[in-house]
């Protein structure tokens, strides 16, 4: 009985197999489409900034998260102390903080940090920290890929006059 039930499993395993292949096919030829229609260079410049906003959305949301669990103990936070320079906390909405939060992690990814929002409690200046080195380590890897996307364009250009 088993020996009969293991070609009825091999040719179930090898449909899912055509099944997988067909799906990476089209992925191949979707990818394949999007090179022909938009130049590679602009693909791998929206690539890039798709990642950096991302990260700046998962920073930000993480830099509130830690504002949140250390209001617990009813003792000052980044927002209390932003909020009490302007209006109560209370009279902002989640929505207004989120992009308080998204501008605060754009400003620390990127290193300019101006300071108007700073972190006051132990645990969001170890998460400021953290934000900090994963920005370093972002803006230099966009800077190099962004230069080798420059010099390849040059290098095409320059091929192109040549002809």
């Amino acid at each position: 009985e088993g020996f009969q039930a293991a070609p009825k499993l091999l040719k179930i395993l090898r449909l899912i197999r055509l099944i997988k292949l067909t799906r990476v096919l089209r992925l191949q030829k979707m990818n394949a489409v999007i090179n022909k229609v938009l130049p590679v260079t602009f693909v791998q410049l929206v690539k890039m900034a798709v990642f950096v906003m991302l990260l700046a959305h998962y920073v930000a949301c993480g830099f509130y998260f830690v504002a949140v669990l250390a209001q617990e103990d009813g003792n000052g936070t980044w927002i209390e102390n932003y909020t009490s320079q302007h209006n109560p906390v209370e009279e902002y909405s989640t929505s207004y903080l989120y992009v308080m939060t998204v501008y605060w992690a754009f400003t620390t990814i990127t290193t300019v940090g101006y300071g108007d929002i700073i972190p006051v409690r132990q645990a969001e200046r170890v998460y400021a920290v953290c934000a900090m080195y994963l920005g370093v380590a972002t803006m230099s890897a966009v800077t190099g890929k962004l230069t080798a996307i420059l010099a390849q364009f040059n290098q095409n250009e320059n091929i192109a006059r040549q002809r």
